[in-house]
C-alpha cells in the first residue's frame, strides 16, 4: 500500500504561527497519496518540543495515540497547556500525523 504523506500542517489555519489566542487550537493537515480517493482508517497526532523527539515518535506535549481517523483532517489540541493561549513559538513546537503503522510527518 502506498504511504499517505501529511502536508500543509496548520494551527488555527496558520502555517507555523508565533502564537495563538486559544488554549485548544485546531490542528489540521492534508494527506497526499498517489492513489485517488485513499483515506486513512486511523491516525496519530504528535506534538513535540523538538524535531528529534518527533523522529523518535515521542510527543512530549501531546500524543493522541492511535485513534479513528476524523471525518475531516483536523483535531482540536488537547495536550500540554503550556502550548495554550498566548504561548510564543520558542522553543519551536513540531507536529506530525501518522497513518496506520507507517510514519507520516511533515
Amino acid at each position: 500500500m502506498p504511504a499517505l504523506a501529511p502536508v500543509r500542517l496548520r494551527c488555527e489555519h496558520l502555517v507555523e504561527p508565533l502564537g495563538v489566542d486559544t488554549a485548544a487550537p485546531l490542528l489540521s493537515w492534508h494527506l497526499e497519496s498517489p492513489v485517488r480517493g485513499e483515506s486513512p482508517k486511523a491516525v496519530q497526532a504528535l506534538v513535540s518540543s523538538a524535531a528529534e523527539l518527533l523522529r523518535n515518535d515521542i510527543g512530549d506535549f501531546w500524543d493522541t495515540g492511535r485513534i479513528d481517523a476524523p471525518s475531516l483532517p483536523a483535531l482540536e489540541y488537547r495536550g500540554d497547556v503550556r502550548l495554550g493561549a498566548g504561548r510564543r513559538g520558542r522553543p519551536r513546537e513540531h507536529g506530525g500525523v501518522r497513518h496506520g503503522a507507517g510514519r507520516l510527518r511533515s
